[in-house]
């Protein structure tokens, strides 16, 4: 939707009156359907961002990377504990 503002000044000498009105300025806005069906599927995320699924999926995905980073980290220091000698190797976890 498109507005122009449109100033008219009155006629009296005396008087500097000066109205404003917004007029509607007609337009269109064409595209393809692949376009249109796009576009409603962002919109769609847009209009409620507490509901939407690209960044649902982005906040799931970083969740669980930072779990498998705390996972490998610990494995890590378990691994460098039994070499130092600090604890004894278990099989069942080493297998």
């Amino acid at each position: 939707t498109a507005y122009q503002l449109i100033e008219e000044v009155g006629s009296s000498t005396t008087n500097d009156s000066r109205q404003r009105q917004f007029a509607h300025v007609p337009s269109l806005i064409g595209a393809m359907e692949a376009e249109e069906v796009g576009v409603e599927h962002l919109l769609r995320d847009i209009n409620d961002p507490t509901v939407s699924t690209v960044a649902s999926l982005i906040k799931a995905k970083i969740s669980g990377l930072a779990t498998l980073m705390e996972k490998l980290v610990e494995c890590k220091d378990y691994l460098e504990a039994c070499i130092r000698g600090e604890k004894t190797m278990n099989q069942e976890i080493s297998a």
